[in-house]
């Protein structure tokens, strides 16, 4: 079965770096017309470059997707350019190492802001056009954290448990407009998340030995689980979290070592 890609347009918010980053370009290859938005603009402004230079067009802005107006907008632009909207892959987010009842509602609110409103504000906004075009596919990076907390990460495990539950309801409610929706669950994988806490705590070990396979994962790796499930190759799968891990062990955290 072909991907049946080709032509189409996909949405990437997180797109600069990591796994955002690796499926902008991966989307491109396969004939996608793709637009990301990240908040920095010299890393936007980088992977724009790096498309062009392999014979590709990104179409990239510096965004903050919790503005919902200007997002709202970024939305629609891509639809007018391109003239249709296929593909949501809402990946932006962050993380925050503050013990939950140490953080203070700033922190907070700006974490489930990012990656559990904007998500959902993305959804609604994104729908109306890819209903028009008959369906299309909606996908959201939740991770491993969802289902295995662990303390000074609790927020983000929060959040992206919200995603895996949204996936699954939005699947439900936009079945009847062929719009699957599903989300990546990725375990390890290199980014700039990992390397900053790397630079707490340089000991490999504690980051691959969590892991069945042994080592971290590559965003490519993450990208192309993505790329699969916005493709024909996946047309009777929906509300599913697709773990991308490297088969991590259910029992124990990499995460809590960078602890202290």
């Amino acid at each position: 079965m072909e991907l049946g890609l080709k032509g189409k347009t996909a949405i990437v918010t997180g797109g600069s770096t990591g796994i955002g980053r690796a499926t902008a370009l991966a989307f491109a290859r396969e004939g996608v017309n793709v637009a990301i938005c990240a908040r920095s603009a010299d890393n936007v402004a980088e992977v724009v470059e790096t498309a062009k230079k392999e014979g590709y067009d990104i179409y990239g802005i510096a965004l903050d997707i919790t503005d919902t107006p200007r997002y709202r907008e970024f939305i629609a632009d891509v639809n007018d350019k391109y003239g249709r909207l296929d593909i949501l892959f809402s990946n932006a987010g962050r993380p925050n190492d503050k013990y939950l009842l140490e953080m203070d509602r700033e922190a907070w609110d700006a974490c489930i802001d990012l990656n559990l409103t904007a998500v959902w504000e993305g959804a609604k906004i994104a729908v109306p056009y890819i209903r028009k075009m008959g369906g299309g596919s909606i996908v959201s990076t939740s991770s491993l954290a969802a289902r295995i907390p662990s303390t000074r990460r609790g927020i983000y495990a929060i959040t992206k448990a919200g995603v895996s539950s949204m996936t699954v309801m939005l699947a439900s409610e936009l079945a009847k407009d062929n719009i699957r929706v599903n989300a990546v669950s990725p375990g390890v994988v290199v980014s700039e998340m990992v390397n900053a806490g790397l630079r707490k705590n340089p000991d490999m070990d504690y980051l691959t030995r969590s892991a069945i396979m042994q080592r971290l994962g590559q965003p490519e790796e993450v990208a192309s689980a993505v790329v699969f499930l916005c493709s024909d190759m996946a047309s009777f799968i929906t509300g599913e979290v697709l773990d991308v891990s490297g088969g991590k062990f259910r029992v124990q955290d990499p995460w809590c070592s960078w602890e202290g």
